[in-house]
């Protein structure tokens, strides 16, 4: 949910300096000073519970699913950087295994071979399909 402080009012344009002075629209979802919302239903060209044009609602919709996309990019690089870590570290892990498998016999050259397929099946997994 985007932060309330800092945000225009849609009735009267100035800065809403605390969360105590302005809410988000329940209806709308337009950020507007309690002492400007006038849910008493008289704008018939707007919203009904805060009075906010029709044009500022659609705009604050559109800001809403601009920032929910950009939180759903930013858990996938995260997630993506994530795995590749995961997926480096079995591929150094299945490397150590292959050059120390000389001391230890077979079973470690194939423990490392499972690492090393493992991990670059990490690396190059897919993110979940887009819908």
């Amino acid at each position: 949910m985007r932060q309330l402080v800092g945000l225009a009012c849609t009735r009267c344009n100035k800065t809403i300096p605390s969360i105590i002075d302005g809410q988000f629209c329940p209806d709308c979802g337009c950020p507007v000073h309690n002492r400007c919302a006038q849910p008493d239903g008289e704008h018939a060209d707007g919203c009904s519970m805060c009075g906010s044009t029709v044009a500022a609602a659609q705009e604050n919709q559109q800001e809403e699913k601009k920032e929910a996309v950009q939180v759903e990019l930013d858990l996938r690089v995260n997630q993506g950087y994530r795995y590749i870590g995961i997926g480096a570290a079995c591929l150094m892990g299945g490397v150590l295994s292959f050059l120390v498998c000389g001391f230890f016999g077979i079973g470690l050259a194939i423990v490392g071979f499972m690492l090393i397929c493992f991990g670059l099946g990490v690396m190059t997994r897919k993110g979940p399909p887009e819908y």
